[in-house]
C-alpha cells in the first residue's frame, strides 16, 4: 500500500519551493537595511520569550480574555514586550552605534587635519558643521523616550490596564492586582529613578527630548580643537544636550560613552521589571 495521503494543514512543496526563493531575494536588502540587536542584548530578550511565553506559558493565562472581555491583555502584554519594547531598544542602539562612528571619525578626521598644519603658536577655536551628529543625537534621544512609553504599555497590560504613559505610569500602578506582583514592579522602578529624572520634565526644568520636541533644537555638542606648537592636536565635544564638560573628558567619545550609560540603565530598569514580575529565569543570559 502507498504511503496515506497528507493532511490539508501540509504546505504544498512548490509554495515551500517559493516562500524559500523569495527568502533569499529578500536578503539582499540586508547590508543596507537589516539591522540586529548586540548578541548580549538579545539574547535577554530571546530570555523573556523562552521563559514567559515557551516554558511558562501559565504565567501569563490570567491575560488571556474571558467569556465577554474587550480586550485581548494577552496580545497586548506579549506584542509591548517582543515588539514594540524591543524595537524601541533596538533604535536607541542603532542611532547609539551611528553617534560611536560620527563621533570617532570626527575626531580622527579633524587630527589628520591638524597634523598636515604647521601652526608656530597653539591654535585653539570651536564650532563647524557637525549636522550629522545632531540629527543621530536627537533620533537616540527619541527613540529612548517612546521606547519608555512602550515599557508602560508592557507593565500596565500585565495588570489588565490602559497604558497612561511613562510619566503616571506608577501613579496608575498604586491601583493595581495581585498587590504583591505590584508592590514587586513600583520597587523595580524606584530602583532606577535616574531614568524618571532625565526623561522627564519637572516644574522649570526642561529635559532634553521636550526641549527637541516643543521648544529648541538641542546640539550633540560643540567641536572644540586645540593644537599645540609641535602639532599635537586634542579634540573634544563640550556643552549640548549632555552638558559634557570638555576639560574633563578622557575619553574619544565622550558622547557615545554617556547615552551608552544612559541607555543600560533604561533596558537594566525594563529588565529588572520584566523579573520583579516573574517573567524571567534567575540567570542573565546577557552574562554568559
Amino acid at each position: 500500500m502507498g504511503e496515506a495521503a497528507g493532511t490539508s494543514d501540509e504546505i504544498p512543496p512548490d509554495l515551500l519551493r517559493q516562500a524559500r526563493l523569495f527568502s533569499e531575494v529578500l536578503r539582499g536588502m540586508d547590508p543596507v537595511a537589516s539591522y540586529e540587536l548586540p548578541d548580549g542584548m538579545r539574547a535577554r530578550f530571546l530570555a523573556l520569550w523562552q521563559y514567559s511565553c515557551i516554558d511558562h506559558p501559565k504565567l501569563l493565562d490570567r491575560l488571556l480574555p474571558t467569556d465577554g472581555a474587550r480586550r485581548n491583555w494577552h496580545d497586548a502584554f506579549v506584542n509591548a514586550v517582543l515588539g514594540d519594547v524591543q524595537e524601541g531598544v533596538a533604535a536607541m542602539e542603532f542611532h547609539l552605534e551611528e553617534i560611536r562612528v560620527i563621533e570617532s571619525q570626527l575626531v580622527a578626521g579633524i587630527s589628520a587635519a591638524a597634523q598636515r598644519l604647521h601652526v608656530d603658536e597653539p591654535l585653539t577655536g570651536a564650532g563647524g558643521n557637525s549636522r550629522r551628529l545632531d540629527f543621530a543625537y536627537q533620533a537616540h534621544i527619541f527613540a529612548a523616550r517612546r521606547t519608555l512609553e512602550y515599557f508602560a504599555g508592557f507593565v500596565t497590560a500585565f495588570f489588565k490596564q490602559e497604558n497612561p504613559g511613562f510619566r503616571h505610569l506608577a501613579e496608575r500602578l498604586s491601583r493595581a492586582r495581585p498587590v504583591e506582583l505590584r508592590d514587586a514592579a513600583l520597587s523595580a522602578l524606584r530602583d532606577h529613578d535616574v531614568v524618571r529624572d532625565r526623561v522627564l520634565s519637572e516644574g522649570n526644568t526642561r529635559s532634553v527630548r521636550d526641549c527637541i520636541a516643543h521648544w529648541n533644537t538641542v546640539p550633540a555638542g560643540v567641536v572644540n580643537v586645540h593644537i599645540d606648537a609641535d602639532g599635537g592636536c586634542r579634540v573634544f565635544l563640550a556643552g549640548g544636550g549632555e552638558n559634557l564638560d570638555g576639560f574633563e573628558l578622557t575619553s574619544l567619545t565622550a558622547l557615545a560613552d554617556a547615552l551608552e550609560q544612559a541607555a543600560d540603565e533604561m533596558v537594566d530598569m525594563i529588565f529588572d521589571t520584566y523579573a520583579a514580575l516573574n517573567l524571567l529565569p534567575t540567570t542573565d543570559p546577557s552574562a554568559s
